[in-house]
């Protein structure tokens, strides 16, 4: 099982990442990694966050959106409420999201 040491092997691995899909990973991802994948992957064009119990929440979309401007689609569905409209509000223009 996937953790945030190994979402953030892979942002610091790949820089030029452009696609990441940690849905049901059963809660082992947290704002941490996607923070570190907002951090070190620029590029990123796609992330689905979708049924990850809870653990991802605003302050990851926040960094995202503050990050990865070439960003158009995101999975946020089944998140237990932790994503709202005002980190969503931050989002590249045309960004499609999927609740």
């Amino acid at each position: 099982r996937i953790t945030d040491a190994g979402i953030e092997a892979i942002a610091a691995s790949c820089p030029q990442l452009q696609s990441l899909d940690v849905s049901w990973t059963a809660g082992k991802i947290t704002d941490a990694g996607i923070e570190a994948i907002a951090a070190s992957c620029p590029q990123l064009q796609s992330l689905n966050v979708g049924s990850t119990e809870g653990k991802i929440t605003d302050d990851a979309i926040k960094a995202i959106a503050a990050n990865c401007d070439e960003l158009q689609f995101l999975d946020v569905s089944y998140t237990k409420g932790k994503i709202t409209d005002s980190s969503l509000a931050m989002l590249p223009e045309g960004c499609r999201v999927y609740e």
